[in-house]
């Protein structure tokens, strides 16, 4: 009793009906006849997954008061060349429930040729369970909205207070009312942070990311997904890459572009190729056809050398011509401003909880149905989704981003460039903390092998939603703090 599956010893060939075959014979003693009285009488039913297809059978029913349970699974298993599109199981056989009866459990199995294909049978008989999903989603966007509408109410509160203080105040008293709040950092906001052109770097990866995730998955749910295609999306994208993290790279006066587009372009194929070479040799010492292949990974690779480092290099050239973010009106002082003394709940790192906790409860969730979909019995197939999932994730990192930064710059601390992209990449943490839970309590993994498959794409899948919302985060922010200070008149 529960919902977590269990491997059984039954093997079925394809397109060899079996009939009458023996599963098990069990003896029942007192304890098991109350355990199965009991599930019999609450109606539980057992799932069977084959080839990632579920169908359902009751375990026994009631006759004259009696419970009785079922020793016999007819499996009625329809193909289309050469995969299953639809099972369905059917228990017969009811025997009573006699202390120390022995039972013999039996299968039959026949295949038949159909015409429908798979994800139209899966879309129709509507097996994969999306109410909960919808549920998380609509939540997620009521989220959403109220974190633009915070936004929206911080920047008219910004506005008008700078004109009623323009009308209110000449001369001294309107220059010592900039030494207030986030105008007293105006002379540090734009002062490069260390590891500036690291920065840059993983935020134009992490907008690509997004970018390459939403493509995928507004145009791959209707159709089946292959290596060519994903090499395809990430290549239209490596433009941008280059051309948003060279960007972020001059607003601070970092002017080594060609270093910088192609190491933003050449983060996500790294990892990849990290994670997948160790997977790649334990399947050689296992002797499975299971995990990447070294032919992929070397495709990948040079996928990456011929084609995405030079086109994020055009990116990077692009953003040099245009010169995005260079109109800065507020000049970085000298000498470093002191941040003062503020209360602990508006220090940096407090500030921190409200973008992970917007941003890493969504992608939790949309974590979930992927393990599911991968590790579990259900089947993923409603990309549009995780396009919406994609989509709001995104909005609740800029929003809880923006509005942490304006807290962290109206207490006249002017270190936000970090922050801006730590806070919401912290979802990533949260996101791989949930999968080693997943990993205890709903597999049932039983080798090293399947571990490090596991666990190689849990880190992976969490490197990419850090990236995706710390990348998102501080281009919004970026956006935010140039248009706050280079649309206010300082003295």
């Amino acid at each position: 009793m529960g919902s977590k599956p269990m491997f059984t010893d039954v093997v079925l060939n394809f397109n060899k009906n079996v009939s009458n075959k023996t599963i098990c014979t069990n003896t029942l003693t007192k304890e098991s006849i109350k355990t199965l009285q009991y599930v019999i009488q609450h109606n539980y039913v057992m799932e069977f997954t084959i080839d990632r297809i579920p169908s359902w059978i009751r375990i026994g029913t009631t006759a004259s008061d009696k419970a009785q349970i079922y020793s016999h699974i007819s499996f009625s298993i329809n193909t289309i060349n050469g995969t299953i599109t639809d099972i369905n199981a059917t228990d017969s056989e009811p025997v009573d429930l006699i202390e120390n009866k022995e039972i013999t459990f039996t299968l039959s199995a026949t295949f038949h040729t159909v015409n429908e294909k798979r994800l139209q049978r899966i879309r129709n008989e509507k097996i994969t369970k999306t109410s909960v999903h919808l549920y998380s989603l609509f939540n997620t966007s009521i989220l959403s909205m109220l974190l633009i509408l915070l936004v929206a109410l911080i920047s008219n509160k910004i506005s008008t207070k700078e004109l009623v203080s323009m009308k209110n105040f000449e001369g001294f008293e309107f220059e010592s009312l900039n030494d207030r709040g986030w105008k007293a950092v105006r002379g540090d906001v734009f002062r490069p942070a260390v590891k500036m052109q690291l920065l840059t770097i993983l935020c134009g990866s992490g907008v690509q990311i997004f970018v390459f995730v939403l493509i995928y998955s507004l145009i791959m749910w209707q159709t089946k997904s292959s290596m060519p295609f994903l090499l395809t999306f990430f290549i239209i994208t490596s433009p941008l890459c280059g051309l948003l993290s060279v960007s972020s790279a001059q607003a601070f006066g970092i002017h080594k572009w060609i270093r910088i587009s192609i190491g933003s372009v050449s983060i996500v194929p790294i990892a990849a190729i990290c994670i997948c070479l160790p997977v790649w040799l334990l399947s050689i010492l296992n002797k499975t056809t299971f995990g990447p292949s070294i032919m992929q990974i070397i495709i990948f690779l040079i996928a990456m050398i011929i084609f995405f480092m030079p086109l994020s290099s055009l990116g990077g050239a692009l953003a040099v011509k245009r010169k995005m973010f260079m109109d800065n009106k507020c000049e970085v002082k000298l000498v470093p401003r002191k941040i003062p003394k503020q209360p602990w709940y508006l220090k940096a790192p407090w500030l921190g909880f409200f973008p992970l906790i917007v941003c890493g409860i969504p992608s939790t969730i949309e974590f979930h149905y992927i393990l599911l979909s991968l590790w579990g019995p259900h089947v993923f197939y409603p990309f549009e989704l995780l396009a919406i999932s994609i989509t709001l994730i995104s909005i609740n990192a800029c929003c809880s981003t923006i509005i942490s930064v304006y807290l962290l710059l109206q207490s006249e601390n002017h270190h936000w460039q970090w922050q801006s992209f730590i806070y919401p990449a912290s979802a990533g943490i949260a996101t791989f903390i949930y999968s080693i839970f997943y990993y205890i309590c709903n597999t049932s993994v039983n080798c090293i092998f399947q571990a490090c498959c596991y666990f190689g794409f849990a880190i992976f899948i969490s490197i990419c939603i850090s990236l995706l919302c710390g990348g998102i985060g501080f281009t919004s922010s970026n956006i935010f703090v140039h248009s706050m200070y280079n649309n206010i008149k300082f003295d």
